[in-house]
């Protein structure tokens, strides 16, 4: 037969514990069945009462009642256990050992779906159990288990050994044996009070779900506007790239738009010196951190472990979601918190089918960068990179025609070009053959005339 509780009861289980607004159970001798070992467990049930009464009085979180949980299933755990071994050894009525046992298993389950719900419910929950645990010590402990304790000192009563308990008068086993009105009475008000328990714990648990699934449809709300937004930033990086014929210009719009219309904390676009230290080329929204921050693209230095350094080294972007537990990015761990910088994501830049630069985005949430965002800023990098190509392709372009431009200019002799019958351009040479003043004058002119 196990016994109370092994060791020193924890202080905050002690069965004379107040909580801080006066609200505690007093162990009295009303609660007392007679049964030592059995009392004893009680105690600890009315201490684990006035600790759940003082964390809620306190305002309960799920953190404080976690521990009183796990007592309060390691007590229902073996004061049950005692019972049923007691009711095993010294044969009780069976009507009364079949509802005793079953009240045991509605406690349980009341028990688990409390601990399930305490984890969002906190508060809520401290409120019902302390109800059921009320209810459980005034109709169970003073109803039940004195019943099942005078049994057993019937069944303990002989010539040559007092009973535990002590039988009221006119009691005897045969009595004790038939439920009484105040039984049944007791018995139906247990049921009703543990079916209206596990009813509010059924709306708590409705309540649960309706929030996650409200949560779940807000982020994924929040996740579609978010991919909008970054498909309206590429739209206006393609358009950008159109309108900019200079590359500081472009850049320098590129992360303009970035962090104005794809909600970034900060973004910029940076290449390695001849020491392997990124330098800035262009950037928008929260500066400060490049003024003290330093990468590298040197993999044998710490400066150079962080997404920018790796998208440099191997030409693909690198995504960071969270800041706080990159071990790689303890650096500039300090300088993103004070920022709020919570994840980034570095993309390689090509120029000439080369890697030429870095741009490098940073994001306040954690965890921001799934499939659909990594897929459209690896577009958006890639778009880039063809609008650099674009910038060398015009400026190729000009060079072409100032050299184009500045021999026909020096030529001696008149010299035109025509497309079929028109003439497209001339050197001023040739227009002065003609009597022109300027060879534009030609443009456009038919060559018959």
């Amino acid at each position: 037969m196990l016994g109370p509780p092994q060791g020193q009861v924890p202080k905050w289980l002690a069965h004379d514990a107040v909580s801080p607004d006066g609200i505690a159970l007093t162990w009295s001798d009303a609660l007392r069945t007679g049964l030592e070992v059995i009392d004893e467990q009680h105690k600890t049930l009315v201490g684990i009462f006035n600790a759940l009464a003082a964390a809620q009085a306190r305002g309960t979180e799920a953190q404080v009642m976690a521990p009183l949980f796990e007592e309060l299933v390691r007590y229902t755990r073996e004061h049950f256990r005692t019972e049923a071994e007691l009711m095993q050894t010294w044969p009780v009525n069976a009507a009364h050992r079949a509802m005793h046992l079953r009240a045991h298993q509605s406690f349980v389950d009341f028990l688990h779906r409390a601990q399930t719900l305490a984890q969002s419910h906190a508060a809520d929950v401290a409120v019902d159990l302390l109800a059921f645990l009320a209810q459980w010590l005034l109709h169970h402990i003073m109803g039940v288990d004195a019943r099942m304790a005078r049994q057993i000192a019937a069944l303990q009563a002989a010539p040559d050994g007092p009973a535990l308990a002590p039988l009221e008068q006119g009691e005897t086993l045969e009595t004790l044996e038939t439920p009484t009105a105040e039984d049944m009475l007791v018995d139906s008000v247990s049921r009703l009070n543990d079916a209206l328990g596990h009813r509010t714990f059924a709306l708590l648990d409705l309540n649960r779900k309706l929030q996650t699934e409200i949560e779940q449809r807000n982020s994924m709300e929040h996740r579609l506007t978010r991919l909008k937004d970054f498909n309206t930033l590429l739209a206006q990086i393609n358009q950008a790239i159109t309108v900019y014929d200079d590359e500081e210009s472009l850049l320098e719009a590129i992360c303009e738009l970035a962090v104005h219309e794809g909600g970034l904390k900060l973004a910029w676009i940076a290449r390695p010196d001849a020491q392997g230290r990124f330098q800035k080329v262009a950037a928008a929204g929260e500066t400060a951190y490049l003024q003290a921050v330093e990468v590298s693209a040197d993999p044998d230095v710490p400066q150079g472990q962080g997404s920018m350094g790796r998208a440099w080294r191997d030409g693909v972007a690198s995504f960071n979601q969270s800041f706080a537990s990159a071990v790689a990015l303890k650096p500039w761990q300090d300088w993103a918190r004070n920022l709020g910088l919570r994840a980034n994501a570095s993309l390689p830049l090509y120029r000439d089918a080369r890697i030429w630069a870095v741009l490098t985005v940073y994001h306040e949430q954690e965890d921001v960068f799934d499939a659909e965002l990594k897929a459209v800023l690896e577009a958006l990098a890639l778009d880039v990179s063809r609008g650099l190509d674009r910038l060398d392709l015009i400026a190729r372009e000009r060079q072409s025609s100032l050299v184009r431009e500045s021999l026909l200019s020096n030529a001696l002799a008149g010299i035109v070009m025509t497309q079929g019958p028109q003439i497209v351009d001339a050197n001023a040479h040739f227009a002065r053959m003609l009597g022109y003043a300027h060879q534009r004058d030609l443009v456009g002119q038919s060559t018959r005339s």
